[in-house]
């Protein structure tokens, strides 16, 4: 299944805020998430435009991304943190795998860890 749609609502430290007052260094942003399942099939792709100004600017880029898992509980991936490193490095390219955080079962008992991973791709340009 593929389908694409805009980064969820943030429910991380910048909800709800402006991305250039968290973000002051940077002009523009390019992030693409792609979730997988174990067995490779594409389940979701999330992707923000390179507009800093654009429709993401409320804080929705630096937030957390819900896993598409329906048996997942808890999991997906935090945007905040690669964001932060990066401008805190100066890295304006980052690219890396990283295993859903959730957990499969019911909501008391795991029955074991998300089986879902995500592919991250981040592009930043600072301000001159």
């Amino acid at each position: 299944m593929n389908s694409r749609r805009d980064l969820p609502k943030a429910s991380g430290l910048h909800a709800g805020r402006r991305f250039a007052e968290d973000f002051p260094s940077v002009a523009d942003v390019r992030v693409e998430v792609t979730e997988l399942s174990m067995e490779g099939e594409q389940t979701s792709v999330y992707t923000l435009g390179d507009q800093v100004g654009g429709p993401f600017a409320l804080g929705m880029v630096s937030g957390f991304i819900d896993c598409s898992n329906p048996a997942c509980f808890g999991g997906g991936l935090y945007i905040d943190s690669i964001l932060h490193e990066m401008v805190r490095e100066g890295r304006t390219t980052f690219e890396s795998k990283a295993h859903c955080r959730g957990y499969e079962g019911t909501r008391t008992k795991k029955a074991r860890d998300c089986l879902h991973f995500f592919h991250v791709k981040v592009a930043l340009r600072y301000k001159t």
